[in-house]
C-alpha cells in the first residue's frame, strides 16, 4: 500500500486532466454532452465542425483521461 503523504504530493490521475483542454470544454457544455462524444454526435454546428473533427482524435481521448483521474480518485479515498 502506498502512503498517503507520497500519493499526495503527486497530481491526481497523474496529469491526466490538470491542463486546459482549449476549447473542449466550452463545446462540451454547448452540446450539453461529454467531450468524447461530440465527433460522432451529428449535431455539430458547422462552424465547429472543423474544430472538432480536426482534434477528433484529441476529443476522443478526453475518455481515457478522465477514466484515469477517477480510477486515481477514488484510489486516494480508499487509503483515507
Amino acid at each position: 500500500m502506498i502512503a498517503l503523504p507520497a500519493v499526495a504530493d503527486k497530481s491526481i490521475g497523474d496529469n491526466a486532466i490538470i491542463h486546459s483542454h482549449n476549447t473542449f470544454p466550452s463545446m462540451s457544455q454547448k452540446y450539453h454532452m461529454p467531450m468524447w462524444r461530440l465527433p460522432d454526435s451529428g449535431i455539430l454546428d458547422p462552424e465547429d465542425r472543423s474544430t472538432i473533427g480536426g482534434n477528433q482524435h484529441a476529443f476522443r481521448a478526453t475518455k481515457q483521461a478522465y477514466h484515469a483521474f477517477a480510477s486515481d480518485f477514488l484510489h486516494r479515498v480508499s487509503l483515507l
